[in-house]
């Protein structure tokens, strides 16, 4: 009907775990088809801690930019999802060196009980890598 893209509007997903099914074992090339499929021009995965276990951590790239895996038309960005339970999950993309440590904090009972770090703390961390 109309093509947004020549408009200045991409579509994408911002929010993507490929593998937090247990037993999927999802790759990168399997994503891009998807998103291909819906006609995205954007896909953010984000390496991120299910329970016990930091999914999808392999898939990261440093360097900051676009993934290697990216098409002309679409964009695959390998970032970050810091998951503590009471100040909000947040998103970090384009770091250049690495992803940051603590994945999760603060659950209660557990030996993680802390509410440090903070997502102040851990933007520093990102942001130390040097702006992209």
């Amino acid at each position: 009907m109309a093509h947004m893209a020549a408009k200045g509007w991409y579509s994408g997903s911002t929010h993507v775990h490929m593998n937090y099914g247990g037993n999927l074992h999802n790759t990168l090339e399997n994503l891009m088809m998807m998103s291909a499929a819906e006609d995205q021009d954007v896909v953010n995965e984000q390496v991120a801690n299910k329970d016990n276990r930091v999914l999808d951590h392999q898939f990261f790239v440093p360097g900051g930019g676009p993934h290697p895996l990216s098409k002309p038309d679409r964009l695959l960005v390998v970032g970050e999802e810091y998951r503590p339970p009471f100040y909000g999950h947040i998103f970090m993309f384009g770091m250049k060196d690495h992803l940051i440590s603590p994945f999760t904090t603060g659950y209660e009972g557990t030996a993680i009980e802390s509410l440090y770090p903070s997502n102040t703390d851990i933007f520093r961390k990102a942001k130390a890598q040097g702006p992209r």
